[in-house]
């Protein structure tokens, strides 16, 4: 539990108690400004045991910060140079940009 000492408008305090508190918005990861999208592009797999779902970046970004790929999708600045307009067609298509992300990532040249 998260309290708080809020001081009232005649000069008083009042110990404010909450499960967690206030949760702050989400702010871009690049200006700090407030963040109104998340990065789509794929960075990987997870086997629940049931399904396989993919992993995306969620890096926060404000407007002026994303960069648009096609329609409802949007990436950050470190995914925009690895990650195509379309969204890969076949499995090896898939593998093929999961290692070009972790070589931009890493700094690697890739031949």
């Amino acid at each position: 539990m998260t309290c708080i000492v809020a001081r009232l408008p005649d000069g008083g305090t009042a110990i404010v108690c909450g499960p967690r508190g206030r949760k702050l918005p989400p702010r871009c990861a690049t200006c700090f400004a407030l963040a109104t999208h998340q990065c789509d592009a794929q960075v990987g797999t997870k086997d629940t045991g049931v399904a396989v779902m993919k992993v995306t970046c969620d890096r926060w970004m404000c407007a002026g910060h994303r960069i648009p790929k096609g329609p409802g999708r949007d990436v950050c600045f470190i995914h925009a140079a690895v990650f195509e307009d379309s969204p890969p067609e076949t499995p090896r298509q898939a593998a093929e940009n999961d290692a070009a992300i972790i070589d931009a990532v890493l700094g690697r040249r890739r031949e």
